[in-house]
């Protein structure tokens, strides 16, 4: 016996009756379906198609400003390209090109002073100092030891204040001679023999640039 808790299922005559009237009850007028209110927001929301493209937007005419045209629009570009930005680009471009090469500024300090000193190429130049050591001594001067007062012997040189113009120049120079050996020869020189990491090629630059050093300027010394 059955039990008495489940629903009876539904007699055949009654789905084929409803199959009949359409398949669904609200069908043929039987049930008329509910007509669909307007939306409280005025207007349907938009998708992703209500918005022109990117590379579009420049193209779209838009209420406040009128279509681009080859003449306005020439105007606006000039317009938004003033006298600041091209001097910020300016600044950029050799901002790049000296982190790049670093030895064009010193390069560019060592042809402004020498051009300035041969202007006036005497000791009254200011730029005399710089490149030249100053105060040098008589040779009957007490700081020049007895041994080294003979004729003929080298001059010697006392300290001032224009020896520190002559220390910043020769700073300048070394160091655009040793920017520009490492970058322009010793770089090329590990790339040549297969160094091809950055740390690698920093520790070969060093070491070969020092030996450079102390080969030319060892016996330069000695002399």
């Amino acid at each position: 016996m059955p039990p008495t808790h489940l629903e009876p299922f539904p007699d055949i005559s009654t789905r084929d009756r409803l199959r009949d009237d359409g398949g669904s009850p609200r069908s043929k007028g039987k049930m008329p379906r509910a007509r669909r209110r307007s939306s409280g927001l005025g207007a349907d929301i938009r998708g992703d198609t209500g918005a022109p493209a990117v590379s579009t937007l420049s193209s779209m005419p838009t209420i406040e400003s009128p279509p681009l045209t080859p003449r306005n629009s020439q105007s606006r570009v000039s317009r938004s390209t003033p006298k600041r930005r091209k001097a910020r680009s300016l600044f950029r471009r050799w901002q790049d090109l000296s982190f790049r090469h670093t030895w064009v500024n010193p390069l560019i300090l060592i042809a402004i002073i020498l051009s300035a000193y041969f202007i006036n190429p005497t000791p009254s130049n200011p730029l005399h100092s710089a490149i030249f050591l100053s105060y040098p001594l008589p040779p009957t001067d007490p700081l020049i030891a007895a041994h080294a007062r003979y004729p003929g012997a080298p001059t010697h040189y006392g300290k001032g204040p224009r020896d520190f113009a002559f220390v910043a120049f020769y700073i300048i120079v070394l160091s655009f001679t040793r920017e520009f050996l490492m970058q322009r020869l010793i770089r090329p020189m590990a790339l040549h023999f297969g160094i091809r990491s950055r740390a690698k090629q920093s520790r070969f630059m060093e070491q070969v640039y020092t030996a450079m050093y102390f080969f030319v300027f060892g016996p330069y010394g000695l002399f």
